[in-house]
C-alpha cells in the first residue's frame, strides 16, 4: 500500500462531521397584528427537519469538542489501522493512525491556521497547502457546513430526490466559497445525512475522483445523532471503511495536539 497523500485521505474519512444542521429561524410574533413569517423554501424545510432529526440546534452547539476512536479498513490494502480523530471548538482537528503492518503513525492536525502531517512516507513533517487548510477549516466545524452556511460563504440548492442503497433520500447542492460543490442526502423519512459527494484528489494517483462517503449506525452522543459508520467510495470502488467504537463529547483535551510540532 502507498499513502502519497495522507492529509487528502484523511479528509476523506471526515464525512461525518458534516452535521448538514442549519439554524432554523424563531418565528415568533407579538399577540397583535405583526404579519405572518414567509412560508419556508424547500431548502428551509428540509434543513429545519434535519436539525430536529440530528438533535436540535441547542444540543448540536452545546457540543465542545469530540473525540472519535476506532478501526479504519482500506479493502485494497488488507489493511486494519487504529484510527483516533479529535475536533474541538473553535476549528481544530487532529488525526492519528497507526499503521501496525508497516510499524508507524500517520498524523494530521490543524489549529485554525496551520494544517500539517507528519508521515514517515512522504518525509516526515510538513507543513500543507492553503487547498488543504480550507478543506480542513471545512471539517474541523463542528455545526457542519450548513448551520449559519450564507454568513460562512455557501449556497444550498435543493437538488431533487435520489434512491441511495434503496433508501429514497432528499439531495442538497451546497457550492462553496471557492465555487466547489459538495452534495448532501438526507434519508426522506428520517431526516439524518446518510450520504455526501464531491469531486476530490485522489491520494492513490494524484488525479481527481468522485469521493462518495456514506454514513451508518447512528447513535446519540450527548444528544447528538452520530454515525458510527463510514464508507468512503472513490470512482465507484470502496476505498475504506472506518468503524468506530467509541465517541465522547466535551472531554478535556490537550490543545498542543492541534499545533504544529516544534522537532
Amino acid at each position: 500500500m502507498t499513502m502519497k497523500n495522507s492529509a487528502t485521505l484523511m479528509l476523506f474519512a471526515l464525512g461525518l462531521l458534516l452535521l448538514g444542521a442549519c439554524k432554523s429561524a424563531e418565528m415568533t410574533s407579538d399577540a397583535g397584528d405583526a404579519p405572518p413569517p414567509p412560508p419556508m423554501t424547500m431548502e428551509q424545510e428540509l434543513v429545519a427537519k434535519h436539525i430536529e432529526a440530528t438533535g436540535g440546534l441547542s444540543a448540536i452547539q452545546a457540543i465542545e469538542s469530540v473525540v472519535m476512536a476506532g478501526e479504519l479498513y482500506m479493502p485494497a490494502a488488507g489493511m486494519n489501522m487504529p484510527i483516533t480523530l479529535t475536533v474541538k471548538r473553535p476549528s481544530n482537528m487532529h488525526v492519528h493512525v497507526k499503521v501496525p503492518a508497516m510499524n508507524m503513525e500517520v498524523t494530521n492536525g490543524f489549529d485554525g491556521e496551520t494544517a500539517w502531517e507528519d508521515n514517515p512516507m512522504q518525509g516526515g513533517l510538513r507543513k500543507l497547502d492553503d487547498d488543504q487548510v480550507a478543506r480542513f477549516k471545512e471539517q474541523a466545524d463542528l455545526d457542519g457546513i450548513l448551520v449559519d452556511h450564507e454568513a460562512k460563504g455557501y449556497s444550498v440548492e435543493y437538488a431533487g430526490d435520489a434512491d441511495i442503497k434503496g433508501t429514497a433520500t432528499k439531495k442538497l447542492k451546497v457550492l462553496r466559497p471557492d465555487s466547489s460543490e459538495i452534495f448532501i442526502y438526507l434519508n426522506a423519512e428520517t431526516f439524518v445525512q446518510v450520504k455526501t459527494e464531491s469531486e476530490a484528489p485522489n491520494p492513490m494517483t494524484g488525479g481527481t475522483a468522485k469521493v462518495e462517503t456514506f454514513m451508518s449506525d447512528y447513535r446519540p452522543v450527548n444528544g447528538v445523532q452520530m454515525p458510527f459508520g463510514l464508507e468512503v467510495v472513490m470512482d465507484g470502488q470502496t476505498f475504506q471503511t472506518i468503524t468506530f467504537t467509541q465517541i465522547t463529547a466535551n472531554g478535556e483535551i490537550d490543545d498542543t495536539i492541534f499545533m504544529y510540532p516544534k522537532k
